[in-house]
């Protein structure tokens, strides 16, 4: 039997994998694309491009399913020496940095 938190991981699971087809993997270490913990993601990229795009289809299917993204707790970081800050949008809404 299938309890509601087992049926929000595997609905989740299938989200972000069907979101994230496409735009490759980030490797450190081992291969990976996303972290996850309880209703946290983290989407991971090497160029902002592919973070847009990221974002994007997690949007767009997550809408499909009437889920939506909290835009005003997502936030994007870049880890770089260069300081600029990294200009990613939804729902018409620039992400705040950290």
């Amino acid at each position: 039997m299938l309890s509601v938190t087992n049926l929000f991981n595997l609905h989740n699971e299938y989200l972000t994998k069907k979101a994230l087809e496409g735009f490759g993997d980030f490797k450190i270490g081992h291969v990976i694309c996303t972290v996850k913990y309880a209703d946290y993601l983290v989407l991971l990229g090497k160029e902002e491009t592919i973070q847009q795009g990221m974002t994007d289809g997690l949007g767009q299917d997550g809408r499909h399913y009437k889920m939506e993204m909290n835009v005003e707790n997502t936030k994007v970081m870049r880890i770089s020496r260069e300081p600029c800050p990294v200009q990613i949008m939804t729902d018409q809404k620039q992400l705040g940095n950290v």
